[in-house]
């Protein structure tokens, strides 16, 4: 090892800010795709929690960047929303797939989505990473909406999904689950469903106030 190295590592184990305040300088002069890529690398060893981190600042790089980086931005959100969804946290994973689409801006994604129907109902979309990344934030959209129990919702997301990725395999068994939960919520009797609601409403009732 160097001397300059040593000194470096020491420094480092000593906590010197100046070393802290290089390295953060470094960061920012990163680009966004290049820190997603880092965050991808700690995902793949399953180390969430770093890796949502890297994706924070690669979403912060690619704001940075101006216009032309909103697809690196509404990719960075989007892996860090498959972040809280491995790890159970579905109300911050909502919150990530709704801003990597806002990223893109509302306008962008709706005509996205009206795209170009062609006879079959299927969507033609001119560029294919677009639509690949709009896929994975729907979908992680719905997932956490389904998490969340928002059954419904999620099943209205998973719709457009599937109007991009008609044969996409993990879509159309989400779409398929909540069909089956939202079924078999409405196989409930009325009187079932009446004896259920005045049971919730008893327990409201009886609870003890704190």
């Amino acid at each position: 090892m160097h001397e300059e190295d040593a000194t470096v590592e020491e420094a480092e184990k000593m906590g010197d800010p100046r070393v802290g305040d290089q390295n953060e300088a470094l960061q920012r002069t990163e680009s966004g795709s290049s820190l997603r890529t880092k965050g991808n690398s700690l995902f793949r060893r399953g180390e969430y929690l770093l890796a949502a981190e890297m994706y924070k600042r690669a979403a912060e790089a690619a704001s940075r960047g101006g216009a032309g980086e909103k697809e690196e931005r509404m990719m960075s959100l989007s892996n860090r929303a498959e972040v809280w969804l491995c790890v159970g946290e579905h109300a911050k994973a909502l919150e990530d797939a709704e801003a990597a689409l806002a990223a893109r801006g509302e306008a962008e994604v709706a005509s996205w989505l009206a795209g170009v129907e062609s006879e079959d109902g299927m969507v033609s979309v001119v560029n294919a990473a677009q639509s690949m990344a709009l896929l994975k934030a729907l979908f992680r959209k719905g997932r956490a909406l389904f998490g969340l129990r928002r059954v419904e919702e999620a099943l209205l997301v998973f719709q457009l999904a599937r109007r991009l990725a008609p044969t996409h395999e993990h879509i159309i068994d989400h779409l398929a689950v909540c069909c089956q939960r939202i079924a078999s919520h409405a196989a409930f009797k009325p009187g079932k469903r009446r004896r259920l609601r005045n049971k919730a409403a008893a327990a409201r009732t009886n609870a003890p106030s704190l």
